[in-house]
């Protein structure tokens, strides 16, 4: 029961989004008033929390907060030099020349998903490929939500692979532990994860069944 104000944070964060109370962006300054709030009312009511600590826990985040801006930065960069050098429409030109086999199509493109996550961001991944792939699979008969969830997991899994993974530096600088040994404790669960990847990616009723028995597909 003393947990529950805390526990309620994703609910309100989730619920508010889905419901259309705020954007996604919106729900993050939410976080950090409900955050606040249960600070000093309910949850760490018997804990001392001054100015001195919350200026501490602004530096700290502030911190954070710029280590992952700087890797973002540069992911940008990146993205720009894919821009300039056409290379969404590359990979568009040669898909349609080879005339891939829908699997073929799927297993090269989450190598390809993968290799990318280890260098560029997971929102640039979607916003630079997404328009290119979803088009093509959609004309080989392979349903958008099944392309969506496959391209969704990819660009996940590339936020906890070096050397960029967003994830694993944000990881790093809350928990204070070195990137080297946290990627070799987070190796069997990458694995355990791109095994998975392939599973839904060749097992699209897995993917599928969810929405079709809310109705929510054909």
């Amino acid at each position: 029961m003393r947990s529950l104000p805390s526990l309620l944070m994703p609910v309100i964060i989730v619920g508010g989004i889905v419901g259309g109370v705020f954007t996604p962006t919106e729900s993050a300054a939410v976080g950090v008033g409900y955050a606040m709030l249960i600070t000093f009312t309910f949850a760490l009511r018997k804990t001392r929390v001054g100015l001195r600590e919350i200026r501490e826990l602004l530096a700290s985040t502030a911190k954070t907060t710029s280590q992952l801006y700087l890797i973002i930065g540069f992911a940008l960069l990146l993205s720009w030099i894919f821009a300039i050098e056409n290379i969404p429409a590359m990979v568009s030109n040669a898909v349609k020349a080879y005339s891939l086999s829908p699997y073929l199509l799927l297993f090269l493109v989450n190598v390809f998903f993968l290799i990318n996550g280890c260098f560029v961001s997971d929102v640039l991944q979607i916003v630079l490929f997404a328009p290119i792939f979803v088009p093509i699979f959609a004309a080989m008969g392979i349903h958008p939500i099944h392309c969506g969830i496959v391209m969704v997991v990819n660009v996940v899994l590339g936020m906890i692979t070096p050397p960029y993974g967003t994830g694993l530096y944000l990881a790093a600088a809350v928990s204070k532990v070195s990137l080297k040994a946290l990627v070799k404790e987070t190796v069997p669960m990458t694995m355990s994860c791109i095994v998975v990847l392939f599973i839904i990616t060749y097992i699209p009723w897995l993917v599928l069944f969810l929405p079709r028995a809310l109705g929510f597909v054909k």
